[in-house]
């Protein structure tokens, strides 16, 4: 529970017991997030809990959330690069509003891993901006594509990477 969140504001006290939710009996955790997911976002959520040895009913307001992976997740333009078993998304303006901290405005985001991994897509993961690739800026998606296409197997590859906030690199010979 978070403090001065939603449960909280509607009476919700730690050790309290969530027994049902909107009216269906639940057990265990697995079951009560199948019922926040059924649950209409329009309405307020109804908790049934045992406080001590009392039965109590309350109504928590179910206010949507805006998280940005999942935006970038849904987004339309994601695209493999299959030779790094990755899906990148250009950043796009709207992208770049939604992370309003980057350290540089041009780079692609990585938005999964594919179930073909190799030495390099292992070290990066969903959320990290590749802004260079061998100290080329990259704009696009269709950039960084055409640069991994001219790659020679045994090369040398470099790139620079935000994550968290914070800049690194990601070193590996192609092919590996």
């Amino acid at each position: 529970m978070v403090p001065v969140g939603p449960a909280d504001k509607a009476g919700l006290h730690l050790q309290d017991i969530v027994y049902a939710v909107d009216d269906r009996q639940i057990a265990g955790l697995p079951g009560f997030t199948e019922a926040l997911y059924l649950h209409s976002p329009d309405t307020p959520l109804k908790l049934d809990v045992l406080r001590g040895p009392q039965k109590v009913s309350l109504r928590v307001p179910a206010p949507q959330q805006y998280d940005v992976e999942n935006d970038l997740v849904n987004l339309d333009a994601h695209s493999l690069l299959d030779r790094l078993g990755l899906y990148v998304v250009d950043l796009n303006d709207r992208v770049r509003a939604a992370l309003p901290d980057l350290r540089f405005p041009s780079g692609v985001i990585v938005v999964a891993q594919s179930s073909e991994l190799n030495s390099a897509s292992s070290r990066l993961r969903a959320g990290d901006i590749i802004h260079t690739l061998n100290q080329t800026p990259i704009d696009s998606v269709q950039q960084l594509r055409a640069m991994l296409r001219d790659l020679r197997l045994g090369q040398a590859v470099v790139l620079q990477i935000e994550r968290a906030g914070k800049l690194q690199y990601v070193a590996f010979d192609w092919g590996d």
